[in-house]
């Protein structure tokens, strides 16, 4: 249990308002997209990383399990407290901070749902290819935490082919800003994709910097029907060996 002391030093960090004890907010934010889970001790709502990295620090000193938390749409449990202790929910890190029309990139906070970003940059005339089916309720950060993929990884790629650079906190409170606004950046460690598709075990990622690509001129849907799934799959590979790459690609049977 927490003790009484540590909530209050939560609330000296953010505030009364952004630190919920009650059973009904502790247990939404104990669960994820498959509605299983546990009910955190408490869920602090941070304004960035300067509070979260106190969080973390305090956490540390007390050995109290923490445990970072974006839009919940995941159903790996990576955002669920099986150990009890606190949710760190980044519910107010929801900015897109900049689109870079010249170096084609977008600087976004953790918190912003990853179909507003394709949305923007979109009206920019430029494209954020990865699509997880969630994009319309997932976050960015759970995104590149979780390296979500997507039926236009096909062609694209999943999400680590466009994470250029990352804010996170890591669990002793340091704030680290790994990669940057640069496409060929080899020198040192690769952190920046150590942290990709960690799932929330190494750092709380705060802040995401997205290469972008030309929005394509023209999309088209195509559906096309065999009498079985062994010509589906042979008119895949004959659109291959044609050299013809589209951008997704679903297989869907006669019961689904």
């Amino acid at each position: 249990m927490l003790t009484p002391d540590f909530v209050a030093s939560l609330r000296a960090i953010c505030g009364d308002a952004h630190v919920r004890v009650d059973g009904e907010t502790c247990l939404a934010y104990g669960t994820d997209a498959l509605k299983k889970g546990k009910a955190a001790e408490a869920v602090v709502f941070p304004a960035g990383p300067e509070e979260i990295s106190r969080i973390a620090r305090l956490c540390h000193e007390q050995r109290v399990p923490m445990v970072p938390r974006g839009a919940g749409t995941g159903y790996t449990g990576g955002a669920v407290p099986l150990q009890g202790g606190i949710v760190i929910a980044l519910d107010r890190l929801n900015r897109i901070l900049e689109i870079d029309e010249q170096n084609l990139l977008v600087v976004a906070e953790s918190n912003v749902i990853t179909g507003d970003i394709q949305d923007a940059v979109e009206k920019a005339g430029l494209f954020y290819p990865p699509d997880p089916a969630s994009l319309r309720q997932s976050v960015i950060g759970g995104n590149v935490a979780e390296c979500a993929g997507g039926p236009r990884a096909f062609k694209y790629g999943t999400t680590k082919q466009y994470v250029l650079g990352l804010e996170a906190v890591l669990p002793t409170g340091e704030i680290i800003n790994p990669g940057g606004k640069v496409v060929k950046n080899v020198v040192g460690y690769d952190l920046t994709h150590l942290l990709v598709g960690s799932e929330g075990t190494l750092a709380i990622i705060t802040k995401v910097i997205l290469k972008l690509i030309p929005k394509p001129p023209v999309q088209a849907t195509l559906r096309a029907t065999f009498p079985d799934v062994q010509g589906a799959v042979n008119a895949v590979s004959g659109l291959l060996r044609a050299r013809v790459i589209p951008a997704a690609l679903e297989l869907i049977d006669g019961e689904c």
